[in-house]
Order: C-alpha cells, then sequence, then structure tokens
C-alpha cells in the first residue's frame, strides 16, 4: 500500500507508524460510501433533508457522479440539483463533500416545510 501511495511511514514520538496519504483517505471514504445505509424509520418527524449543489460544468463528471450515487442512497430529486430524503442524513452528505472536495458546492438542509410536498411524501410512502 506504500508503494501504491496509499499509506505513507511516519515517525511520532520515537515510534515508527502508518498514515493514510490524501489518496489512501480518498480511496477509504469511497469505500465508506458504497457501504452507507440510510436511515429508513417506522416514525417521519414532518421534516426534509435536503441536498442542493451548484456543481461548476468543468466538473460535469462529478456533477454526474453525485446524481448517480444521490439516487442510489435513495434521495429524490426535488429540481435539477435538489434532492430530498425524509431522514437525517448529514452523515453520508459530510462524505460525499469530503471524497468529491465540494465544500462550498454543495449544501444540506433541513426543512420543516416545503410547499405541495405530497407527490415526495408518496415516493417515500409517508402520510
Amino acid at each position: 500500500m506504500v508503494n501504491k501511495g496509499l499509506l505513507r511511514l511516519v515517525e511520532k514520538r520515537g515510534k515508527e507508524g502508518y498514515e493514510l496519504t490524501q489518496k489512501g483517505e480518498a480511496l477509504a471514504v469511497g469505500y465508506e460510501l458504497r457501504n452507507i445505509q440510510l436511515p429508513k424509520r417506522h416514525i417521519w418527524n414532518g421534516n426534509w433533508h435536503m441536498v442542493m449543489s451548484d456543481i461548476p460544468e468543468r466538473l460535469k463528471g462529478v456533477r454526474e457522479e453525485l446524481r448517480g450515487i444521490l439516487s442510489g442512497m435513495g434521495f429524490v430529486q426535488v429540481q435539477k440539483s435538489v434532492w430530498a430524503y425524509p431522514y437525517p442524513c448529514l452523515e453520508a452528505i459530510v462524505l460525499l463533500k469530503k471524497k468529491y472536495n465540494l465544500n462550498k458546492e454543495i449544501l444540506y438542509l433541513e426543512v420543516d416545510k416545503l410547499e405541495n410536498d405530497f407527490w415526495l411524501r408518496s415516493k417515500f410512502f409517508l402520510n
């Protein structure tokens, strides 16, 4: 893994050990994203957990990949760059932002009112 640039040998307090490189950390975050399970609760508190993105055209591939990941996680697209999920999922979004280095381009919101959300509620089988 050292030869592949995923780990580097470090010395701390006179002891040698290994730590992830930036490349290794990105790979670990990718594995974590593939295995993440978003919560599905029996009772919905009425709040929508939303992701908004504004990813530039030069990162079109990342934008497309992000859409696929959000859809795969169970999010429903509300508008072109707006996605909704009925249960808390901040941890997953933090991982996405970290993996793609999109801290300013992706926003996570918790919304207590969403106009005309009956169609969205029906997608998640909510009352």
